[in-house]
C-alpha cells in the first residue's frame, strides 16, 4: 500500500494531515449526515479573524446534539443545527482573555443559489 505526502498547511507547516485523518474525517462526516434530523438547517460560519477560533454549540430541545470546532483563520464550516441553536464564537490567544460572542443558527443559515 502506498501512502501520499501528508498536506501540509501553508500558513502553519507544523500542521499536517495525512490519509488517515482524512478517511476519519470522511467517516465522521458520513455518519454525522446520516443522523441528521430534516428539520435541522444547513449553516455556514466563517473565521474572518486573524486567529484561531473555536465555536461551541449545544440545543436544549435535541439534548444529543452538540457541536464543537476549531477553525483556522478564513476557513470556512459548514453544519447542520437545529433552528433554535445558538454557536458560541472563542477568539483569544494565550496572552489575552478568552472573548465569546455568541450567534443565533438561523442567522448562519446557507440558502442554496
Amino acid at each position: 500500500m502506498t501512502r501520499s505526502t501528508p498536506y501540509t498547511h501553508p500558513q502553519s507547516p507544523s500542521l499536517t494531515v495525512d490519509d488517515t485523518d482524512l478517511t476519519a474525517a470522511k467517516l465522521h462526516k458520513s455518519s454525522a449526515l446520516e443522523e441528521t434530523p430534516s428539520d435541522f438547517m444547513l449553516c455556514c460560519y466563517q473565521n474572518q479573524k486573524s486567529s484561531i477560533q473555536v465555536i461551541r454549540s449545544m440545543s436544549e430541545t435535541v439534548p444529543q446534539w452538540h457541536l464543537e470546532r476549531v477553525i483556522f483563520p478564513a476557513q470556512r464550516l459548514m453544519f447542520y443545527a437545529p433552528p433554535e441553536s445558538k454557536i458560541q464564537i472563542y477568539n483569544g490567544n494565550f496572552a489575552e482573555n478568552l472573548r465569546c460572542d455568541t450567534i443565533p443558527c438561523d442567522r448562519l443559515q446557507a440558502h442554496p443559489i
